[in-house]
């Protein structure tokens, strides 16, 4: 096994030695929910509620809403901070602001019920769009009682930070939802509310985050045509996504309209002065940039106040202006040298498309200056994007200025790239040895979708072809976080792990299980004669134990304890000594367990994979995860042409009987629920007539 996962394992293994799992009931928010209301002690009720909703509020939501139902009175923080956390969890949903709207008003603090139901009906939307009547209602409900009743406690201790802003909420969807649905969210918020020109402002900050051209282009579209913006603010964002745009010319075009109207506007001035620096046109930018410098002090003490009060944005730019002015400064590191490091590297990837040897002449300037002592952060972020433009050699000449860790990280990632493996994995142990693990490094995930093909074809042929593409566009999409983080890949096999080839997962498609099947057919007769035992054996127990065929279920299901109780495990089927025997073909969810997020929020993996994520990188806390859910919309896609429905199953489920049968049963799954005897009597008859055509 190589050092850098063991190195992981050690650390995985003892965090998980020191949080022990407690014994814990796993049963469905519905069951909860029955068995509570049968308690007529309501601190029971609470009590017994309490234990499922501390260990899984997302997995019990009908269970949380009558917990906050019972306590939004008498304990109104907790309830609030639970419906605050669900309403993270479901990112999307207007419901969760409806519960916080809900805990507010019964404790008479209207601001923060407001501040509630106005993203409640700005996310009462697409699929929520049903909701939009509802919330409309309550917000204007609310708004009368604000205005009858004599007390409001929104201003109270407890209360006066708890006012929902729309930027957080923004913030969410930016990392939970696609590219395009991201866009469509923005959009319909600067809708809803065009008067509130400072979304605006916090819409364009987090497309910059984005860094896709097509964004900011329908962007521009949206702002020129909008008719409720004021003209000057409508020259500005049009200059600022332009400039993102690197579409200098026009950028310049709007941001001197802007001054005609406003020739104070330092946005316009400062952006003018940007164009300048990116063109290398420095002597330009020297004057222009110099009007932002005339009232700052420059002695240590006054550079130092500068740097405490200044946007990283600002500070940025400016020792870039120090840089080219040749002027040392005598400064002490500060606080948010890494936010300022990030900056320069933004405007130093500009420059470098434009021009790169006059750019690598200013990057030799920082060196002369001492700017990488002073920026600690700086040459680890300038390698990284040096890395991204694949001019290696540059990268690791810029590592040199650097005796930070993180450095053995992205010369691991490097040889990764170049195929040294063997000093790829010597750098990666050392930044492994030296790596603080105590601290938690406060991840956020960011999704990955899986593209959706343009077209799926009602053919089967055609539909497995483009099932192999999603499989390879996964592929590459784990490769390049492997690069990138340095995970290793194959952890299941280098650590001999088999632990999640032994639960009731995974639930796969009908799609996912054709695409194995066909490949199962070309294996020899011994093999096949094995998965069929396995499978049969495993299906079995679970008819004795639980006195029912296990069953197959709709895909919009996302776990059934009913169905599929978690003392219901087995080895899968394909699982042989050395590991997985299908590996070539394995449904996606065994692809990206370790790489994945089910809702958008959680991480999908074991000890291992979590590990190795949240000790990936210490110059962001962002990591990239695919989305499950972009996949399963694919495949809901497939199955329905295929079958005219979408049904998942556990692997066993599926292999257990004849293709033919499986088929049928999986099509007809939905009699199975209301009309059981039918469903019964449908399949005896169907097997009936295979065996009288001699197809079994």
């Amino acid at each position: 096994m190589k050092k850098s996962l063991s190195l992981l394992i050690e650390t995985s293994s003892g965090r998980k030695e020191a949080m022990p799992a407690e014994p814990f009931e796993v049963i469905s928010d519905k069951e909860v929910l029955k068995r509570a209301k049968k308690i007529k002690n309501t601190s029971e009720r609470e009590a017994y509620l309490l234990k499922f909703v501390e260990k899984e509020p997302s997995v019990y939501l009908e269970s949380c809403i009558h917990l906050i139902e019972l306590i939004k009175i008498k304990n109104p923080i907790y309830a609030y901070d639970l419906a605050f956390f669900l309403s993270r969890k479901f990112s999307t949903s207007p419901i969760t602001y409806w519960l916080i709207a809900e805990i507010a008003n019964a404790n008479k603090a209207w601001d923060i019920a407001i501040s509630a139901l106005e993203i409640a009906v700005w996310l009462s939307y697409g699929r929520y769009e049903y909701c939009l009547s509802r919330s409309e209602k309550l917000f204007n409900n609310t708004l009368k009682k604000r205005l009858k009743e004599k007390i409001n406690n929104s201003k109270n201790p407890i209360w006066r930070d708890k006012v929902l802003d729309k930027f957080r909420t923004l913030i969410i969807l930016f990392y939970a939802l696609e590219k395009k649905d991201f866009f469509n969210y923005c959009l319909h918020l600067l809708e809803k509310y065009p008067k509130e020109f400072e979304n605006y402002g916090r819409v364009y900050e987090l497309f910059t985050k984005i860094e896709d051209p097509k964004i900011f282009e329908d962007f521009a579209i949206y702002v020129s045509e909008n008719k409720v913006l004021p003209q000057e603010l409508k020259a500005q964002y049009l200059g600022m996504i332009y400039y993102q745009l690197s579409d200098y010319n026009k950028s310049k075009d709007f941001l001197n309209e802007l001054i005609k109207i406003n020739t104070n506007n330092l946005n316009a001035k400062f952006y003018l002065s940007l164009i300048k620096l990116i063109s290398h046109e420095f002597k330009d930018f020297l004057d222009s940039f110099e009007g932002f410098t005339v009232n700052i002090n420059s002695s240590k003490e006054g550079i130092n106040n500068l740097f405490r009060s200044s946007t990283p944005t600002f500070l940025g730019v400016f020792l870039i202006w120090s840089a080219i002015n040749e002027t040392n400064l005598d400064i002490n590191t500060p606080d948010n040298e890494k936010e300022i490091s990030l900056e320069i590297t933004k405007l130093i990837k500009k420059m470098l498309e434009a021009d790169k040897n006059k750019t690598e002449h200013l990057l030799s300037r920082f060196k002369e200056l001492n700017y990488h002592s002073l920026l600690p952060n700086l040459s680890l972020f300038l390698s990284e994007l040096l890395i991204k433009k694949k001019q290696f050699e540059k990268a690791k000449e810029m590592l040199k200025n650097s005796s930070h860790n993180e450095a053995n990280r992205i010369y691991a990632w490097i040889y990764r790239i170049e195929g040294n493996e063997e000093l790829a994995e010597e750098y990666l142990t050392k930044y492994r040895k030296e790596l603080n693990t105590n601290e938690e490094p406060g991840i956020i995930y960011q999704m990955a979708s899986i593209k959706k093909p343009d077209f799926i074809p009602n053919n089967e042929e055609k539909i497995l072809k483009l099932l192999s593409n999603v499989y390879e566009q996964t592929h590459n999409l784990k490769k390049e976080f492997a690069l990138e983080y340095g995970t290793n890949q194959n952890t299941c096999f280098e650590s001999n792990c088999q632990e999640c080839c032994k639960k009731t997962f995974p639930y796969v498609s009908y799609t996912e299980y054709l695409f194995l099947k066909k490949w199962l057919d070309k294996q020899p007769e011994e093999f096949k004669n094995r998965v069929l035992k396995n499978s049969l054996n495993i299906v079995k127990d679970y008819t004795k134990k639980y006195g029912r065929e296990p069953a197959f279920l709709s895909s919009d299901v996302q776990t059934s304890t009913k169905d599929y109780p978690t003392d219901y495990t087995f080895d899968c089927p394909f699982l042989g000594e050395e590991g997985c025997l299908a590996y070539e073909v394995q449904p996606f969810i065994c692809r990206v367990y370790g790489h994945s997020s089910p809702d958008k929020v959680q991480f999908k993996g074991c000890n291992y994979f979590q590990t190795q994520y949240e000790l990936a990188s210490g110059l962001t806390n962002i990591r990239k995860l695919i989305d499950i859910s972009s996949f399963k919309n694919i495949v809901k896609e497939m199955d329905e042409k295929l079958i005219a429905t979408s049904v998942i199953a556990p692997l066993p489920v599926w292999f257990a009987e004849h293709h033919l049968i499986a088929t049928v049963k999986a099509k007809y799954h939905f009699l199975a629920n209301n009309f059981k005897p039918l469903y019964n009597l449908m399949t005896k008859l169907y097997i009936k007539l295979l065996y009288k055509k001699k197809l079994l």
